[in-house]
């Protein structure tokens, strides 16, 4: 027997059957989760030095929002708090992952920790030219 019923989850409606053949409502809402997950990616990365200059390549929503939620307090600004916020609207589904990123890279402008994409570029080809020739 199929049972049906809808769920209400950050505004998207899911309709999941409790049966063996088709899955737990709860692994329905995991592989949800996971397809939410990769729509939150960036189209490109953003390169930021962190600690001790070293980078930081950050790929998504939730990588923006880790190292948003590390800024010492004393650097907060702004730029921070604006950042912050898309982050958390990102994560909730509330704006696309290139606002995010957008704000990301100007808090990152603001605070001298963005490594621009031609430095990017030139140390990812020299490490794959050399990985080709050793």
């Amino acid at each position: 027997m199929l049972e049906f019923r809808t769920l209400r989850q950050g505004g998207v409606e899911l309709s999941s059957r409790t049966s063996p053949l088709f899955g737990t409502p709860q692994s329905q809402r995991y592989r949800m989760e996971a397809r939410v997950m990769r729509n939150m990616r960036f189209e490109q990365p953003v390169t930021v030095l962190v600690g001790m200059g070293f980078p930081v390549t950050i790929e998504n929503v939730m990588e923006a929002y880790s190292l948003l939620q590390d800024w010492p307090a004393t650097g907060s600004n702004g730029a921070h708090a604006v950042a912050l916020n898309a982050c958390k609207a990102g994560i909730a589904g509330e704006v696309d992952p290139e606002i995010v990123r957008a704000t990301l890279v100007a808090f990152a402008r603001r605070n001298d920790i963005l490594v621009p994409n031609s430095l990017v570029a030139k140390t990812t080809s020299r490490t794959e030219s050399a990985g080709r020739t050793a």
